[in-house]
């Protein structure tokens, strides 16, 4: 495809409007914040060579056949360069996004030619491991669960740490852990849950997010906590209203740690059901004329 097109640069390279050969664009596969190298290739004659992201103003910086192949000082720690005749091998030493980079050549400030590499970024989340079950009596003061980073996460930026307490398949509620990142990578994160009630129950998850290019990856883990809890009848009334000579029903739900096998319910019959009294009274009709 040819394409003209005017380019401007952070360095005078007195580039002009000139009609160049766009090469199809090959694919490179990184690793976020790992050294990343591609090669770019142009026929003689050549006499300079600029790097930049396709799309974006300016060169990250430049370099000249014959003279130099080196890097500006003030960009060491972001690239790298070789040469080799008439190829050129860039390097993106921390590489975070997902871009198009392009190197131009020029000769007697006159672009000759370009080469694009697109750049994919590829992301690990991190390797979570939960602490095991636990098994606690109702009424202990509090019991901590954890939540170990065994393997950074690509990047190894977290956010989001929360722990979820679920009953089986229904959501109980969100927790904030004890320890937030302060900056530096977590490699563990706790829940304390104080005063344990039977309600504490359950499974909990520790989520952790790690934000980067594309958006977020979400990991998690789970542990169970197991709460011994002498048996309880539960009743939503003390009192039940019936009709006379029907039959109603009582339901009685029993909850405890182990459950429960077997249920003795105790009645007490009244020897006489309580009085009802019906007063009618009728009143005489009077005609109007």
């Amino acid at each position: 495809m040819l394409l003209s097109f005017w380019e401007s640069s952070e360095f005078d390279l007195g580039m002009k409007e000139s009609t160049i050969l766009i090469e199809p664009a090959p694919i490179a596969n990184a690793t976020y914040g790992k050294p990343l190298n591609f090669t770019c290739t142009c026929p003689d004659p050549w006499q300079s060579a600029a790097l930049k992201i396709l799309g974006k103003n300016g060169f990250k910086f430049a370099t000249f056949k014959d003279v130099y192949c080196q890097v500006p000082i003030d960009r060491e720690r972001f690239y790298s360069v070789a040469c080799s005749g008439n190829t050129i091998t860039f390097g993106i030493l921390h590489p975070v996004d997902n871009v198009t980079w392009q190197c131009i050549f020029a000769h007697n400030s006159v672009n000759i030619g370009n080469n694009v590499t697109k750049v994919n970024i590829n992301r690990d989340p991190p390797t979570l491991k939960p602490s095991n079950k636990t098994t606690v009596r109702e009424g202990t003061s509090d019991v901590r669960l954890f939540c170990d980073v065994v393997t950074d996460g690509n990047p190894a930026k977290y956010s989001n740490l929360i722990w979820q307490h679920w009953i089986g398949n229904t959501f109980i509620r969100k927790l904030d852990p004890d320890n937030l990142p302060n900056g530096s990578p977590i490699k563990t994160f706790s829940l304390t849950v104080q005063s344990i009630s039977f309600n504490d129950i359950g499974t909990y998850i520790c989520l952790t997010t790690s934000s980067g290019v594309g958006g977020n990856i979400t990991q998690s883990a789970s542990t169970e906590l197991v709460v011994e809890a002498i048996p309880r009848v539960l009743l939503t009334t003390n009192l039940f209203y019936r009709q006379v000579e029907k039959s109603f029903e009582v339901r009685l739900e029993c909850v405890g740690n182990p459950p429960v096998s077997s249920l003795k319910v105790n009645t007490k019959l009244e020897s006489s059901p309580p009085p009802f009294y019906n007063k009618t009274k009728i009143e005489k009709p009077i005609s109007l004329e």
